[in-house]
């Protein structure tokens, strides 16, 4: 009689791993339970549930050469580390107490509430990155949060001792911590410090901005920005385009930044800004339209609350 033999926790990841990258599980026409489902069953795992399967892939340590091609190298790799931020909306409970939520354009769900990785679930995610990636952006919430930054410059020095001045180190924040020269001043030298290569300054929108008119959002922004350019330019920090964006700094020690936005309308104009859209829940919540060039963002992935 034939026996039956369960595939080894490693032989499992991998082929689990392989049939979510298939092209029948990104099949449309079925829900995402019945793909996540015939998947487990496709990698001996059936009847797993979600939390068995995280159990078993902290405890398995995969050998790089037992992995396929595509999970050994990767272009970037986007590290959200926080749910935590400076910005939120505050509202009015019915007892009369003030409470935070999150903006409704925030495709993350961050806010003042917000939740953190440990150290050593940073370690432990570190630890299982690709062997070979060219840029890792670490990013929230607000990285730069006074009560984020220990994480932060703790992620980018366990990014440094793994992969040495290989990668491309950055971090993405709102730039509200580096309004203050003197604050800008500190911060610039301790990212350096920990490896850091670039600072990516994002929301530069009318999403983002202050203001009860789109003029008012407007001028608010560009004067926000400027002011964070002027105290990045004070500190030798250089500014890269378009054609610089995706390679190192020239040198050891020198730090570049990078602004960008969901500038549909060309708002921004003399500011370096990626041609972007809204995300999906910014659409969906009615605070943001979508780009007049057609591009739609799919609900249960880019843009959608949840989907890092």
């Amino acid at each position: 009689m034939p026996t039956h033999t369960h595939p080894s926790p490693i032989d499992a990841l991998i082929a689990w791993a392989r049939a979510i990258r298939s092209r029948e599980f990104l099949d449309a026409n079925r829900t995402v339970a019945d793909r996540f489902a015939e998947g487990l069953a496709g990698a001996g795992l059936a009847g797993t549930s979600f939390a068995d399967l995280f159990a078993l892939a902290q405890s398995v340590c995969v050998p790089p050469e037992a992995l396929p091609d595509d999970l050994r190298s990767k272009d970037s790799v986007y590290l959200v580390i926080t749910t935590r931020c400076n910005n939120g909306v505050a509202m009015r409970d019915t007892s009369g107490g003030v409470r935070f939520e999150t903006c409704a354009h925030c495709l993350n769900g961050s806010g003042p509430h917000g939740a953190s990785m440990s150290f050593a679930d940073v370690d432990r995610v570190v630890a299982n990155l690709p062997d070979r990636v060219r840029e890792i952006e670490i990013s929230g919430g607000e990285v730069l949060h006074p009560d984020v930054l220990p994480l932060t410059l703790h992620t980018l020095r366990a990014c440094s001792e793994r992969f040495g001045d290989g990668p491309l180190l950055s971090i993405q924040t709102n730039g509200d911590f580096l309004r203050s020269p003197r604050q800008s001043r500190r911060l610039v030298a301790e990212l350096i410090a920990h490896g850091l290569r670039r600072i990516v300054v994002a929301s530069m929108d009318i999403y983002h901005g202050r203001g009860r008119s789109v003029e008012e959002k407007l001028d608010e922004r560009k004067r926000h920005y400027a002011r964070i350019a002027e105290n990045l330019k004070r500190e030798s920090v250089v500014f890269v385009g378009e054609d610089d964006f995706g390679s190192l700094p020239p040198r050891r020690g020198m730090l570049t930044a990078h602004f960008f936005g969901a500038d549909v309308e060309k708002w921004f104009g003399g500011f370096i800004v990626d041609d972007l859209v809204p995300n999906a829940r910014a659409v969906r919540t009615g605070v943001a339209v979508e780009s007049a060039s057609g591009v739609r963002f799919c609900d249960h992935h880019a843009g959608a609350q949840g989907f890092l």
